[in-house]
């Protein structure tokens, strides 16, 4: 469920900030692929719910999905901005050099 954030970290690692484009293409398509998911658990949670009748694990389902989601947002924006102006996905560093 966390296994895009290496890649994020990645990233945001790099010196010049660029993120290749087929990189950048196959997060995108993993993060749609997230929005995909969490769609289908906010119709099906009810499905795992226990024989006591509680909902928990469809309810677990559902905020782990949405972490995910909150995981990907500064990507997604990046990248939408970058496929709108047709230019190369920039990711901010956040190397830690200007600190006071």
């Amino acid at each position: 469920s966390v296994s895009v954030i290496p890649q994020l970290y990645m990233f945001q690692k790099q010196k010049t900030g660029v993120v290749e484009i087929m990189n950048a293409h196959f997060v995108a398509a993993l993060g749609f692929g997230r929005v995909m998911e969490f769609t289908f658990w906010i119709y099906s949670y009810h499905e795992l719910s226990t024989s006591s009748g509680s909902n928990l694990p469809g309810y677990l389902a559902i905020i782990s999905q949405f972490l995910q989601l909150v995981l990907m947002v500064d990507f997604f924006w990046y990248y939408i901005t970058a496929v709108k102006n047709a230019t190369p996905l920039v990711l901010p560093s956040h190397s830690g050099n200007n600190m006071v």
